[in-house]
């Protein structure tokens, strides 16, 4: 019987790789199976053949997801554990961002004299920018610790007497800098409030909690900048449970169970047609967060044209499909075409807010120079540390290097550069 089995755990996934008669949910998080490669003369002597066939059969076995499912429920279940490195597993079950909860517990803490610089420089690009006509806008998105600290596990419990957020909430208030503090009204209205902001298992606002904050960014853009903005009209809210983006905290896990799941109300709102006429143009740099403004609250629809640079290193336009690289495009010329700046910064990032935008625009108003990017060219600089430190992807990058008959640091670069603009 004990070899039966065996044999079964043995055949039944090599059978599964061709039949497939055991159905299989898709993964999270990155974890789907990589393409096959073709067999070509070049690639086999080279060894690029070898390597991605390896990679192709190690991810492409028969019940690969499934069984990775159950290993990540047996852990989660009889350790009270995860295996995915960005996600805190919490009290009651609550989940959380690692990035927030170092925020909240001040391990990220940057230091009081970075933060005051940073509100200096945003207040020195906020005057520019309106002796230019224009606004700007700083967004302090919120996050779950701040929201429930109270099923944080114990070693991420706030242990410092101000971290990234106490230090931007105390020194923006008499900056006057142009903000909202999104951390301090969803934790004021938390027991006010008719539907929660945030759930069990999610690092994001829920839909509620988007379209709340959408909804309060246009009418406070419209105050301080005096303009007219399109704004959504709410048909219904439907009470229903968490999905989509409310339970990604779950998702990534990939477990076999669902888990604890709430009933949330979930905003249904519809943008009236407008042309645009006299409408104002915004340029969004920002986090994560800003997708949840723009997929549910329709937030572009607002505006006559918008961009979001997600962490400064892209550039989306509303109604086009190309993704131009930051780095390419010119400060100058954005800036120029547009009448609202907007940063958008939660929890997980306070410690790094601008990502490079607010020092690059502050030089650029002070001194008229030309921004050289500098966050773009760290990021290819850490990659190619990487490559140094990691022996078979640097043999990888001497065998490319050689069939391009390039020296190999320039190897090195154009793969950075490539890994930057296409993850």
């Amino acid at each position: 019987m004990f070899f039966c089995g065996l044999l079964a755990l043995l055949v039944i996934p090599l059978m599964n790789s061709y039949v497939k008669f055991i159905p299989e949910k898709a993964l999270s998080g990155g974890l789907e199976t990589k393409p096959d490669t073709t067999l070509s003369i070049s690639g086999w002597f080279s060894g690029k053949y070898q390597v991605k066939k390896d990679i192709f059969l190690k991810d492409s076995f028969g019940c690969r997801r499934l069984f990775i499912r159950v290993h990540n429920q047996v852990i989660y279940s009889l350790a009270d554990k995860q295996t995915v490195m960005d996600v805190v597993i919490g009290k009651n079950g609550y989940s959380y961002s690692l990035g927030q909860v170092e925020n909240y517990s001040g391990e990220s803490f940057p230091g009081v004299k970075n933060i005051a610089d940073e509100v200096d420089k945003m207040k020195f690009i906020q005057d520019t920018l309106a002796k230019l006509h224009k606004t700007f806008v700083l967004i302090l998105a919120p996050g779950v610790p701040t929201y429930e600290p109270a099923y944080l596990p114990d070693k991420y419990v706030k242990h410092v007497s101000m971290n990234a957020y106490d230090c931007y909430a105390a020194l923006l208030k008499p900056s006057g800098i142009n903000y909202i503090d999104f951390n301090k009204y969803f934790l004021d209205t938390k027991n006010t409030l008719p539907y929660k902001a945030f759930t069990f298992n999610s690092l994001h606002w829920t839909k509620y909690g988007s379209d709340l904050a959408g909804d309060s960014i246009l009418h406070f853009i419209e105050n301080k900048g005096k303009y007219k903005l399109n704004h959504p009209h709410w048909d219904s809210i439907v009470f229903s449970e968490a999905d989509g983006t409310e339970i990604e905290n779950e998702e990534d896990m990939n477990l076999i169970f669902k888990l604890k799941r709430e009933k949330l109300g979930h905003p249904h709102l519809t943008f009236k047609p407008d042309t645009g006429a006299g409408r104002p143009s915004a340029l969004f740099i920002g986090d994560s967060f800003f997708w949840g403004l723009q997929r549910v609250f329709n937030i572009w629809d607002a505006f006559s044209s918008s961009k979001f640079m997600p962490y400064y290193r892209k550039v989306y336009t509303k109604g086009d499909s190309a993704i131009k690289i930051a780095a390419k495009v010119n400060l100058r010329d954005e800036i120029n075409k547009d009448d609202i700046v907007i940063i958008i910064c939660s929890e997980g990032n306070y410690h790094r807010l601008g990502w490079g935008f607010i020092d690059d625009l502050y030089k650029m108003f002070k001194t008229g120079e030309t921004p050289q990017y500098a966050e773009y060219h760290r990021k290819i600089n850490e990659l190619k540390t990487a490559m140094k430190n990691d022996p078979q992807w640097f043999h990888s990058i001497e065998v490319k290097a050689k069939d391009k008959k390039i020296p190999v640091d320039s190897m090195m670069t154009l793969d950075a550069i490539w890994m930057i603009e296409n993850r």
